[in-house]
């Protein structure tokens, strides 16, 4: 992103993200994940984070149970 973002001590925020999927996973469980209330949820990846001339990757890895219901609004 190349826009300036303020965000406010322990505020809540949200960032648009680029999303590679694994769509055989996906249709091969969407039956299953429809018909539960929640879902589990896994993400790898990584962040590019910085101020200025100075930036890391930063490492992603999430795993938990998400509603279902929640994920789709």
């Amino acid at each position: 992103m190349d826009t300036l973002i303020h965000i406010p001590a322990n505020g809540e925020f949200s960032l648009p993200v680029k999303l590679q999927v694994n769509m055989g996973k996906i249709f091969k469980n969407s039956l299953v994940a429809f018909l539960a209330k929640e879902v589990v949820v896994k993400i790898e990846g990584k962040a590019r984070l910085g101020k200025g001339l100075v930036f890391i990757n930063y490492p992603i890895r999430y795993e938990g149970k998400q509603n279902l219901g929640e994920l789709l609004k």
